[in-house]
């Protein structure tokens, strides 16, 4: 057998132990998920919701808190939009535990996603292209570590909008292992003259222990179908 045939036979046997271990991966990722909606399915989980104008600012520093995250306690969930003016969205948020996270995005198309750290650091993109889109793979199915501390979420386009469209809307979600509290944040247009996030409507103080700070929602449902809804009404 000559070298380029034993080399080729080599490419083979590559070839299938990548697609092995690509469904060995799929595999592990299905059971995770099945395991962990398992226990989900068995806890009683409150809804809360708030309303949010965002800042006027097209930086971090301008980011729109969508709460405070604890392992096996809250999860988080943003619903907002860039109109045609906007330029970016900043999403932020603080975990309390180091751990595992997920970050579920649905999102109109032409938009992009990365996840940055207070410092503005990215630790994960959107863009397949991108060094960072090994750790979008991994925080989208829930198997991206974090450490305790505070990020970012940030939004923009993939290329100037069609002239006279009004909106491109999105929804984040983020999550470590199961959770009992469920914080809704709808972030609207900014004000006139208002330069850093506020809140727009009354609310209630939620109490999570020593935890949580306390932050403010109004009772209201669950997450998990807002993330569609709230883009497309469903």
């Amino acid at each position: 057998m000559s070298i380029s045939s034993v080399a080729s036979v080599d490419s083979i046997f590559q070839g299938l132990s990548n697609i092995q271990s690509q469904l060995d991966l799929e595999a592990k990722r299905l059971n995770n998920k099945n395991a962990l909606d398992a226990k989900q399915s068995k806890l009683k989980v409150q809804g809360f919701e708030k309303t949010v104008n965002k800042s006027s600012l097209d930086n971090a520093i301008g980011a729109t808190d969508i709460g405070i995250l604890v392992k096996n306690q809250s999860r988080l969930n943003g619903y907002g939009a860039l109109m045609e003016r906007d330029k970016v969205d900043y999403v932020s948020f603080k975990a309390i535990t180091g751990s595992e996270t997920k970050l579920g995005i649905v999102a109109d198309e032409g938009l992009k996603f990365r996840l940055l750290s207070k410092a503005g650091k990215e630790i994960a993109n959107s863009d397949p292209k991108s060094e960072g889109y090994a750790n979008w793979d991994k925080v989208t199915n829930g198997e991206l570590k974090l450490n305790a501390g505070e990020y970012r979420i940030e939004v923009t386009r993939t290329a100037k909008p069609e002239k006279g469209k009004t909106a491109q809307n999105y929804a984040v979600q983020v999550s470590q292992g199961t959770y009992t509290k469920d914080f809704d944040t709808i972030i609207k247009q900014p004000k006139a003259g208002q330069i850093l996030p506020g809140v727009a409507v009354s609310q209630s103080i939620i109490d999570l222990g020593t935890m949580l700070t306390s932050q403010t929602y109004a009772t209201g449902g669950t997450g998990t179908q807002k993330l569609i809804a709230g883009l497309y009404g469903g």
